[in-house]
């Protein structure tokens, strides 16, 4: 009996790609670390690592609030980070991402707009505030700065703060 083409890795069939993609780990992570931190590296790549650290990040803390993991609400108050080589990828991965996102006047490539994001959801929760202080109106600000740049999911978030304060218009 021949197994379910689905279950062969999608490396080793001919066909469409698989809608499935590996999470990041903590050692995957920290070998990309590496690279992240090069001067001449992609700052495209970099905001994508850091998004996948913040996202394990968050992952831990939706589990040790014993909170639903996919839910997409945000865990407000400072990250309680177990893992010291996960504590070592956040020391790397804001500061990097409050470099890139402090772009000058001009035209925002979606890179930025989205390091942008990721700030102001820093910025919203508190989360790392040895980093980013927890300020919900320089969020706002930033978060209508990411939008008005192209990233969509900064829409979202701006439609939710709006329905907060009741303002349904």
């Amino acid at each position: 009996r021949q197994g379910s083409p689905l279950s062969t890795p999608s490396g080793a069939r001919d066909g469409p790609p698989s809608l499935t993609a590996p999470l990041p780990t903590v050692a995957i992570l920290a070998v990309q670390q590496g690279l992240i931190q090069q001067p001449s590296s992609d700052p495209a790549r970099k905001v994508v690592w850091c998004r996948d650290v913040l996202s394990l990040v968050d992952r831990a803390q939706q589990l040790r609030n014993n909170t639903n993991p996919t839910s997409t609400a945000p865990v407000v108050g400072p990250a309680q980070i177990d893992d010291p080589e996960l504590q070592k990828l956040v020391n790397v991965a804001i500061p990097v991402l409050l470099q890139i996102s402090q772009h000058p006047q001009g035209p925002i490539p979606p890179h930025v707009a989205e390091a942008i994001y990721m700030r102001a959801m820093c910025a919203s929760t508190g989360i790392y505030p040895q980093f980013i202080p927890h300020d919900p109106r320089t969020a706002f600000r930033e978060f209508e700065r990411a939008a008005k740049a192209g990233h969509h999911a900064a829409w979202f978030k701006l439609g939710r703060e709006y329905e907060n304060f009741g303002d349904m218009q």
